[in-house]
């Protein structure tokens, strides 16, 4: 039966805050210990080695996203269920994650 099959603790925009404050910490982690900056670019070095960080996690992210996906369709999941989760429609779900389910 599709629907949310979790309780949330925050509500969304309480969860948004959470996100970005998590987010921008493991950026600027991710910064420190991928990047030194070099002297002569210390005016913006370190916001674009954040920049830099971002795109990758922005890619973890949605790496994670598809295994999670995956395995949620695995247990019983639909593309309602997985819409809904992940804020789209039935329908956005069946674009992003073609062929998870048997049609």
């Amino acid at each position: 039966m599709p629907g949310k099959h979790f309780d949330a603790l925050l509500n969304e925009q309480e969860i948004t805050a959470l996100a970005d404050t998590y987010a921008r910490d493991v950026v600027q982690r991710m910064a420190q210990q991928c990047f030194r900056v070099r002297e002569e670019a210390q005016h913006d070095g370190q916001e674009l080695a954040v920049l830099h960080c971002a795109g990758h996690l922005r890619e973890a992210l949605q790496r994670l996203a598809d295994a999670a996906a995956q395995e949620a369709a695995s247990k019983g999941a639909g593309y309602p269920d997985l819409g809904l989760a992940s804020g789209m429609t039935r329908q956005g779900a069946r674009r992003r994650w073609p062929g998870i389910l048997p049609t």
